[in-house]
């Protein structure tokens, strides 16, 4: 009796040992794949490092000028692993990318750098095995691929054992995998080989059918190198800038207006007499001038009413000078007994539409501008009625102004176009 309780005693602790060794076994092994996860991702970094470093100063004034457009961080913070990872994942999904000729380093790193971009070899879902049987699964791999695996219990019965398997050498051992756990690591491989999974559940319950587990288990590996077509070639750059340009700006402006009352000849207090010229000394560049006198009460409240939405004596001028046909009919002097006088004193050119109270006169480059370009003189001829008057004078000139606008820039820019080369 004595003799049976030591040997269960030496077997218990045998059990002990063989757990233990299994899960520093594990611990082993996942603390390398994690480790050698790291190195891989360090070592990538240094070298894309070393190569900004080595990359002469001209080179460099041309990276920091182009990020500087998109973004504020410095050369080591824009051109990272995971920055090189989008660019090879464009290349690809289509085929090809173009680059600036500066850029030309990068060309190394798209080849086979980018961590992310790998190839899976089984993404399944699977029941754990029952009667005693391990369940495998056999993958070709080659020297120095670099293995990446992901198992995960998404029931809440705990797996027996898995274990991954280069040849006939372990690399991964997972003993107990409780519900809802995951394990996942990397796996460098040492020689050409096959890389085998085996999956068993070995106890007699289990062995039954019962407290079944199932498993989603992926495993993937960097993708190869690629084979890549390298062109510079000039491609058509289209680009908007601001440009500041001086530009006419045409200026109508009212120079002049009066409101007075003629009074009847027979009155001695109130004079029955104006006379006045009119001067135009508004712009450099003339374009015209114009002129509309109202002699009743009538035609001068028909043309207040029209002033309230915009000056009639302006939509005159600019349907003269611009024919914007958007004629304004100004009123005709119909009081006989006022007596109008103008004396055109320029050489302007008078335009189609005028009558004996309004006109208006187009300027000419070529002929000598005078201040002075008429002489106005009224009279009332009526010895018992006084008269209003309007008198509105316009002129029409240009002005430099500056305006800035977009204009597209066209230019040619060499970049370096990258093409994969597809296996026939």
């Amino acid at each position: 009796m004595y003799r049976i309780k030591i040997i269960s005693q030496i077997i218990g602790v045998i059990i002990l040992l063989n757990l233990f060794a299994c899960d520093l076994l594990k611990g082993v092994l996942e603390k390398n794949g994690t480790e050698l996860l790291d190195s891989i991702k360090n070592n990538y970094q240094e070298e894309l490092s070393f190569d900004l470093a080595a990359l002469s100063t001209k080179v460099k004034a041309q990276l920091i000028e182009n990020i500087s457009l998109k973004s504020e961080a410095d050369l080591s913070d824009y051109y990272t692993p995971i920055y090189i990872d989008s660019l090879r994942t464009v290349l690809i999904e289509t085929g090809n990318l173009k680059i600036n000729v500066f850029e030309s380093f990068l060309l190394k790193h798209l080849k086979s750098k980018a961590i992310k971009d790998t190839l899976y070899l089984t993404n399944l879902n699977l029941n754990s095995p029952t009667k005693g049987e391990v369940k495998s699964y056999e993958f070709d791999v080659k020297k120095d691929d670099v293995i990446f695996y992901e198992i995960t219990n998404t029931k809440k019965n705990t797996l027996k054992e898995i274990n991954i398997l280069e040849g006939g050498k372990t690399r991964y051992v997972k003993n107990n995998l409780k519900k809802k756990e995951s394990v996942r690591g990397v796996i460098k491989i040492a020689a050409d080989n096959v890389l085998t999974v085996n999956i068993s559940n070995d106890n007699f319950i289990k062995n039954m059918g019962f407290f079944k587990s199932k498993l989603k288990i992926v495993i993937k590996k960097t993708a190869p190198q690629l084979k890549l077509q390298v062109e510079i070639k000039p491609d058509t750059i289209v680009s908007s800038r601001p440009f500041i340009e001086e530009v006419n700006d045409t200026i109508y402006k009212i120079i002049d207006s009066k409101n007075f009352t003629l009074g009847p000849r027979l009155d001695l207090t109130r004079s029955y007499k104006q006379t006045f010229d009119i001067n135009i000394d508004e712009f450099d560049n003339l374009l015209g001038w114009g002129y509309w006198i109202g002699l009743d009460k009538v035609s001068i409240e028909q043309y207040t009413v029209l002033s309230e939405s915009e000056n009639p004596l302006i939509v005159f001028s600019k349907n003269e000078l611009l024919k914007a046909l958007r004629p304004v009919e100004l009123s005709v002097n119909l009081n006989k007994e006022v007596e109008l006088v103008i004396k055109n004193q320029s050489l302007d050119a008078r335009s189609y539409n005028y009558a004996s109270n309004f006109a208006f006169y187009k300027s000419d480059d070529f002929i000598e501008k005078k201040i002075k370009k008429a002489e106005v003189y009224l009279t009332n001829t009526s010895t018992l009625y006084e008269y209003d008057v309007s008198y509105n004078v316009v002129a029409v000139g240009t002005i430099k102004i500056k305006n800035e606008t977009m204009k597209d820039i066209i230019a040619f820019k060499d970049y370096i176009h990258i093409t994969i080369i597809k296996d026939e």
